[in-house]
């Protein structure tokens, strides 16, 4: 029987990043994987000439975040390159940019409350949104307005940070990653696709 220190069980990347470090660190690694795909949500695949992404199609801080930080300490060489996006929404066909355009399509007292909830998770220091660790984003955002059209959008932005739904988001993560994005500005897509993330690590 073989002997592992670590076995990591799945390759999302939490999993292919914690495997990568471990390596580097001299450890005997063993990755086990269920799907046909490496990656989780960073799987991404080829078909009739597009590259189709499973999960995630957007990395909010592309090189200036955590991302950079775990190939670095996995000694992996970081020459990923990142078009550069804006997500963009669309409402009856037509494209719209969150949240300077909300303007357009909710009563001026809901679209000035939007802003404040914008501002305030952009302010908001890291102890103080500990306190919202436990509310949902949907919960956190009727404390501003009740607008529904609002609530989609802001769950669109929590949906994109965690590929689950308004509700059941928690408030003080998507305070945290509102924030470093706001920071960063640099929400990007991998050239080659988030699949290019994967196969770095992998």
């Amino acid at each position: 029987m073989k002997h592992y220190d670590v076995i990591v069980i799945g390759s999302g990347i939490g999993g292919l990043a914690a495997a990568a470090i471990l390596t580097q660190r001299g450890k005997k690694v063993l990755l086990l994987e269920k799907n046909k795909l490496y990656g989780g949500r960073l799987s991404s695949y080829q078909r009739d000439g597009f590259v189709v992404d499973v999960g995630v199609h957007v990395i909010s801080t592309t090189n200036k975040g955590p991302l950079a930080k775990a190939l670095a300490m996995a000694g992996i060489e970081n020459d990923l390159e990142f078009t550069s996006v804006r997500p963009v929404s669309s409402f009856q066909g037509k494209r719209f940019l969150f949240p300077k355009d909300l303007k357009n399509y909710i009563p001026e007292e809901d679209y000035q409350a939007v802003l404040r909830f914008v501002e305030d998770c952009r302010t908001c220091p890291e102890e103080a949104s500990n306190k919202y660790d436990e509310m949902s984003v949907r919960d956190l955002l009727r404390q501003y307005t009740q607008n529904k059209f609002a609530d989609a959008c802001v769950g669109r932005v929590a949906s994109i940070y965690f590929c689950s739904p308004i509700w059941a988001c928690s408030a003080g993560e998507f305070i945290r990653c509102f924030r470093r994005e706001a920071e960063a500005r640099a929400s990007g897509y991998p050239q080659g696709g988030c699949g290019a993330i994967t196969r770095k690590f992998l």
